[in-house]
């Protein structure tokens, strides 16, 4: 038994030997075969054709005379050279667009960089419609931003910046990862500053949809802007990156320079491109319409493009009802900056007080008396009693406002009817979540005082000139309106 088991411990022994020498002898044999299946597992079928493109003259079957360092060479240069061929791929096409929303290949778009306050942006906007209008192309509309207003700087810079803007606030991520308490807070109060927004949710499109195709954005996400107008490539867009000023006809017979500040639309109406991007432009005086067609059409643009929300227009309603009822009592807004100059403020003072007294002795403010002129001449018999409203961000109890008072104590402002506005301290912003009662309330303070007989301005701000605009747009509507009931009456 004994003797049994040594021989098969010998023999056992010996295979070991023999085992471990064969092992070292065709060692790099045993390397080059695990390399193959190693090669065969990540799916590599290609490899004997990459073998012979990289190795050039070196024949496949003749691959046990190959070492094994030369094919991991081999095998590291076809990984690198596809790698290659995959990064050139992705400069030439925008990654992420593979699937689109539109099979049609015809259809040219446009879109622009919106900036400033409401009605800056609201100016951008009726630009932008006409340049589609003229154009033929469909309009790709960003966003309304409401609450912060924010300065343009240039068309890169900008571009960033607006895509940094949060359409959902539930991922401020990265102002909870601050350690700091105060930079945490002020990250969260910036980010609620401002939120975005349908136009229209805010405005009349029911003109604009008859001449030209807008389709809207919800952010400002490149992405998404590229999708909606069927961009794959990046040479398919036409950046517009000056803020020019631009022509519908060559009234100055001259070819312009590349440098130059001025640009001739039907010398852009010629571009391929799929995508016309341009930067600002903001401004009444951004486009020159000579050709009749255009000039009808922005006219009547303008006149139709008027605040539709139904909350709104009730809410404005009631506050101008309790006011007296439209063209009862007169207007005038008051910007704090123009009151942080003591001179400026005098002067504005000044104006104000004698444009009122003009207006108070005038016969067109000739009316039957309201409910609130008689209780307002009845409380201060010594002072007139006219009604004026005043559409203002300056605090009720501001020193400014404390003047007027005195001088005409029928004043009110937005905050006078606070009780008015409790429809819109409910109403959120379905994107993000946020209240919108400080987002609409100047809207709806530059509503309530286009409603009066007459507005006083002092400024060609953006907001002085829409506030005139619509208050001629609704006077312009009431006499139309009272016309074509006369008209049914007899």
């Amino acid at each position: 038994m004994k003797l049994h088991k040594e021989k098969k411990s010998i023999y056992l022994h010996f295979n070991r030997k023999k085992f471990h020498s064969l092992i070292k002898r065709y060692s790099h044999l045993v390397i080059f075969f695990c390399l193959l299946i190693i090669i065969y597992i990540i799916g590599n079928s290609n490899f004997k054709s990459d073998i012979l493109e990289i190795g050039k003259n070196e024949r496949i079957d003749e691959i046990d005379e190959i070492d094994e360092i030369e094919v991991i060479e081999k095998i590291e240069k076809i990984a690198k050279i596809k790698q290659k061929s995959k990064k050139s791929k992705k400069k030439e096409k925008l990654s992420g667009f593979d699937k689109l929303f539109y099979d049609y290949d015809d259809e040219l778009f446009m879109t622009y960089q919106p900036h400033g306050g409401l009605n800056s942006q609201r100016i951008s906007l009726c630009n932008a419609i006409t340049i589609a209008y003229y154009f033929k192309r469909t309009l790709v509309l960003p966003p309304v931003i409401l609450g912060n207003p924010f300065k343009y700087t240039e068309f890169n810079k900008y571009s960033k910046f607006l895509s940094k803007l949060k359409y959902s606030k539930d991922y401020l991520r990265h102002c909870n990862r601050e350690a700091d308490e105060h930079l945490r807070n002020t990250c969260i109060e910036y980010h609620n500053s401002y939120t975005l927004y349908r136009w229209d949710k805010l405005f009349d499109f029911s003109f604009v949809k008859k001449y030209v195709k807008v389709v809207q954005l919800a952010n400002f996400r490149k992405e998404n802007l590229y999708k909606l107008s069927n961009i794959e490539y990046s040479e398919e867009i036409y950046f517009l990156k000056s803020s020019p000023k631009f022509y519908d006809e060559n009234i100055f017979n001259k070819t312009l320079t590349k440098n130059s500040n001025i640009r001739f639309l039907a010398d852009l109406k010629n571009i391929s491109h799929r995508l016309l991007h341009f930067g600002s432009i903001a401004g009444l005086d951004r486009i020159t319409l000579s050709l009749p067609e255009n000039l009808e059409f922005s006219q009547q643009l303008y006149g139709s493009f008027s605040p539709n929300n139904p909350i709104i227009l009730s809410i404005v309603e009631n506050i101008v009802e309790s006011l007296g009822d439209s063209f009862k009592f007169v207007s005038t807004h008051i910007n704090s900056r123009n009151l942080m100059n003591r001179i400026k403020k005098n002067k504005l003072m000044g104006l104000l007080f004698k444009e009122i007294e003009v207006e108070f002795q005038s016969p067109s403010y000739i009316h039957d008396q309201t409910f609130l002129e008689s209780r307002c001449k009845l409380m201060y018999p010594d002072k007139p009693d006219v009604v004026l409203y005043i559409a203002t961000d300056v605090e009720p109890g501001d020193k400014v406002i404390k003047k007027i008072l005195q001088q005409f104590p029928c004043t009110f402002t937005l905050a006078n009817f606070s009780d008015h506005l409790q429809p819109i301290e409910e109403l959120r912003n379905p994107l993000d979540g946020l209240l919108l009662d400080k987002f609409l309330s100047p809207i709806i303070d530059l509503m309530v005082a286009a409603h009066s007989s007459k507005v006083f301005t002092f400024s060609f701000s953006p907001f002085d000139t829409y506030l005139q605009d619509y208050n001629k747009f609704l006077i312009e509507k009431s006499k139309s309106e009272d016309e074509a009931n006369w008209i049914q009456k007899f």
